[in-house]
């Protein structure tokens, strides 16, 4: 488990943060998390919105309380939009939605319930960009789509800039009024 905590943490700069935590919090958290993902991995009939949902309310204390963990890896900004919501109360965001997914046209597939106590699809979100992004959750034109028959999500090609991936942080860049852009393309050579 440290192993798995370490690689959480690893490239990141707010370690101490984690020490606002009580000793054994995180790993703790994290064997509740992965307990509790092994529980719905074997509830045949999860998949279902009505199941999902109901995984969803009896576990948001899971979530709630990773989210002091969450916040420490961030430094207590948004992991989307890299600004501290003083006004709104963060949330823990499924990166892949839980009970459905809806892609760019508007066609609703099942979510990823299977990663619903997946700690790597973890996020921390503010609460107006999390209730934006809701369900969506679009694939390019022609990308696998994981299932929990055929789990594939590292090879799915998704839209959505994952701040977890370094590749797709590598792509954005900040203008000095703070806004996002992409990172200007160097002429080769320079």
């Amino acid at each position: 488990m440290a192993n798995e905590i370490a690689h959480v943490l690893e490239g990141t700069n707010c370690h101490s943060g984690l020490d606002a935590l009580e000793p054994g919090t995180v790993e703790r958290l994290v064997g509740e998390v992965r307990t509790a993902g092994l529980r719905v991995g074997s509830v045949g009939g999860c998949r279902e919105t009505r199941g999902t949902q109901r995984i969803d309310n009896a576990n948001d204390a899971h979530w709630c309380e990773l989210k002091p963990w969450l916040l420490a890896l961030s430094s207590g900004k948004c992991w989307f939009s890299e600004v501290r919501d003083l006004f709104s109360h963060p949330e823990v965001e499924h990166f892949r939605p839980k009970t459905m997914a809806k892609s760019l046209d508007g066609i609703k597939r099942d979510g990823y319930w299977w990663l619903a106590f997946s700690y790597m699809n973890f996020r921390v979100c503010g609460n107006v960009g999390n209730r934006k992004k809701g369900i969506w959750f679009p694939l390019s034109n022609g990308s696998v789509c994981s299932t929990y028959a055929n789990r594939c999500e590292e090879s799915e090609t998704h839209y959505l800039l994952d701040p977890i991936d370094a590749s797709d942080v590598s792509l954005i860049a900040f203008d000095e009024e703070g806004k996002v852009i992409p990172v200007p393309v160097r002429p080769i050579g320079t």
